[in-house]
């Protein structure tokens, strides 16, 4: 395959097929040498450019296009293909192409589905969403073997995948959302975007495709009470096989145009057939050697990262994402501040986004606990959490009353802020993993609950996943447990990691007995590490606090009020922190200062200085370790990595045969 070396500008280069130099920019007479008569695209010396529209496919009747009549929904009639589509393990003569911005094989699609991907049919995604092309807005499509567009899409081909190498596509089809609108007749802002299928009878591959500044607007405004789902991208199988584009359901979809999988922002390319049952698409596994000036740990290239409500701001060492006024959150994810009843008296509780909905699995006392559904809402004014998990098993309903770190977790993430101290959401965003141990002296139980938050849904609605093994004490029939106004000491001890470590006791209802029990919490999420933190100890307050079993609907009940704020001048650590030793850090636990080993390493012994020696834990000896029974365990200091073995490939935690 020819390549040719594009001069980019302030010295930059890079070696591309002969039609990928740069058009926007680069005056022809500057390339070296001159180009072939396919014109370059997409790379601009100092930054990133999304497709220009003169760069997507050719489109429009006057290409031969058909085109779909202006509408809320629909789709296109069944489409007979000349050369049938590869995708996943099966072969398609014919598609169709849908107004909400996918095409489908199978059957049509012609309604807005108001739900997270998959889908039940098999499709390619560019941008599903409500689209409403009757303001304007035209979508075209057809079936080509047009010389020149096969050469280009067969050379991109060739300089993205190593197996595409030699690949000459004998048919595209090209599906074109040119400035469409949305749901209601909303004309004020347009998408632009492409799907383009290569084949050639054998093989196919996939091209999304999205104009600069291609997606203005990712919901429509909905057809009954619930909000529309935010835009998703991606390609699915018709067994729910399934691969997103970055950022499809979050507010950061808007950036398609800024991103590729393929080093070309706004181009997305994909390898979809033949495959074998139950693999996935494949992405392009060509490296290029192309890096912008500035490298993409400054906003010029960062800013893709940060919410749409929030601003990039470059520091010495990098960027970091800070909410706008009126936001808060940690910059990826932003939500409206709307939590002063004073300053916002418009704003009604049952439209404000903070809910979050997850699922709790594994075995308690010996018990299977398989995918219960967990309800949380936050009454943001007053900052009160209600948290329910359902089909509870009856044998464990009383005793999961003693739980209520599960609540008091998701307490922690919205509580109300006062002075200078940040709230759960405004650290992570609503991405971080807790983990908790807590044991029961009275009884001996210990049990470890492992909450996964995944950050905003297509809906706006937290998602988390619970993991809870172990055992818990035995609480009789119709008792409930009672709990007492209470706090709880977070100290940051590294980046990223925050800790708590408390005693208490809740007591049984109608009776003086009382089960005493100590929590150890360790909450993990990505700090933006070119800010310096400002996060220390913070104290947590839960108040009003209700825990309850309803034995007939198999619900759990938890709910608190929570407020957080530093401990300032009272923090034992601000002084206390230089006494530890290597590798330990300093935590308060009961408003003392106390030394504690960071992750990965642990306590020794202790010299009476109150300083412990932390040493490392070899994983690999001690089974802590995650890495795949294909794979190797070598340890490493305060962690380890995972290396697949001969004739494996991988990453260590997944480790596949490569015959």
């Amino acid at each position: 395959m020819a390549s040719e070396l594009c001069a980019l500008g302030r010295g930059q280069q890079l070696r591309v097929p002969g039609w990928l130099c740069v058009a926007a920019g680069v005056p022809p007479e500057e390339m070296q040498p001159p180009p072939s008569t396919l014109v370059c695209l997409l790379l601009l010396a100092g930054a990133a450019v999304a497709v220009p529209r003169e760069r997507l496919f050719p489109f429009g009747r006057q290409y031969g296009d058909s085109q779909l009549t202006p509408d809320d929904e629909g789709s296109s009639p069944e489409i007979e293909l000349a050369v049938p589509v590869k995708f996943y393990d099966e072969e398609y003569s014919t598609i169709y192409v849908s107004i909400n911005g996918l095409v489908s094989f199978l059957t049509e699609i012609p309604a807005f589905y108001n739900m997270p991907f998959p889908l039940e049919y098999p499709v390619i995604a560019p941008l599903y969403t409500d689209v409403d092309t009757r303001r304007g807005g035209s979508i075209f499509y057809r079936e080509t073997n047009d010389s020149t567009l096969l050469t280009r899409a067969s050379e991109t081909i060739g300089y993205s995948f190593s197996n595409g190498r030699g690949f000459q596509a004998t048919s595209l089809f090209i599906a074109s959302w040119i400035d469409v609108g949305y749901f209601e007749e909303g004309s004020d802002k347009a998408n632009t975007f492409q799907t383009v299928i290569a084949s050639d009878s054998a093989t196919s591959y996939v091209f999304l495709l999205y104009a600069d500044q291609g997606v203005q607007w990712i919901q429509g405004k909905g057809k009954g009470s619930r909000a529309d789902a935010r835009a998703q991208a991606g390609l699915m199988a018709h067994d729910g096989r399934l691969t997103s584009l970055r950022g499809s359901g979050t507010d950061q979809v808007k950036n398609l145009d800024k991103w590729t999988n393929a080093d070309e922002p706004g181009m997305w390319i994909f390898f979809t057939g033949p495959l074998n049952e139950g693999e996935n698409v494949q992405l392009p596994d060509i490296p290029v050697s192309f890096v912008p000036q500035g490298g993409a740990a400054t906003c010029a290239f960062g800013a893709s990262e940060c919410h749409s409500k929030a601003e990039c701001v470059n520091y010495p060492d990098g960027f970091c994402c800070l909410c706008q006024d009126g936001y808060y959150g940690n910059g990826k994810n932003c939500l409206q501040d709307v939590r002063d009843k004073v300053k916002y008296p418009h704003v009604r509780e049952e439209h404000i986004p903070l809910r979050v909905n997850g699922k709790v699995s594994g075995t308690l006392n010996g018990i299977r606990l398989e995918q219960l559904d967990l309800q949380c809402y936050i009454v943001t004014t007053d900052t009160r959490a209600y948290t329910a998990i359902s089909k509870v098993p009856n044998e464990l309903g009383f005793n999961m009353q003693s739980l209520n770190v599960i609540g008091t977790s998701l307490a922690w993430l919205f509580a109300k802020p006062t002075k200078s101290a940040k709230n759960g959401f405004e650290l992570t965003g609503g991405v971080y993993n807790h983990t908790s141990s807590i044991y029961f002296s009275s009884t001996g139980d210990r049990v470890t609950v492992v909450q996964r938050f995944l950050g905003m849904d297509v809906f706006d609605q937290l998602k988390t996943e619970i993991f809870v093994t172990g055992s818990i004490p035995s609480i009789a029939a119709n008792n409930r447990i009672e709990s007492d106004d209470f706090d709880e000491i977070y100290t940051r001890t590294g980046p990223g990691v925050v800790k708590a470590h408390h005693n208490r006791d809740i007591k049984i209802g109608g009776s003086d007995n009382m089960l005493p029990f100590t929590v150890d919490q360790t909450i993990e999420y990505q700090e933006c590490a070119a800010q310096e933190s400002d996060v220390t100890t913070l104290r947590l307050k839960l108040e009003r606090n209700y825990i309850l079993y309803e034995e007939r609907e198999q619900i759990v009940r938890y709910a608190t009020n929570s407020k957080i704020g530093p401990l300032g001048d009272d923090d034992p650590c601000r002084e206390n922190k230089l006494n530890c030793g290597e590798h330990s850090t300093c935590l308060v636990e009961n408003d003392e200062a106390k030394c504690v080993c960071e992750k990965g390493y642990q306590f020794l012994y202790d010299d009476g200085t109150n300083a412990p020696h932390c040493v490392d834990v070899n994983e690999c000896i001690t089974g802590q370790h995650r890495c795949n029974q294909e794979a190797i365990c070598l340890n490493e200091p305060g962690t380890y990595r995972c290396q697949c073995k001969s004739g494996f490939r991988g990453d260590g935690h997944i480790c596949e045969s490569e015959f």
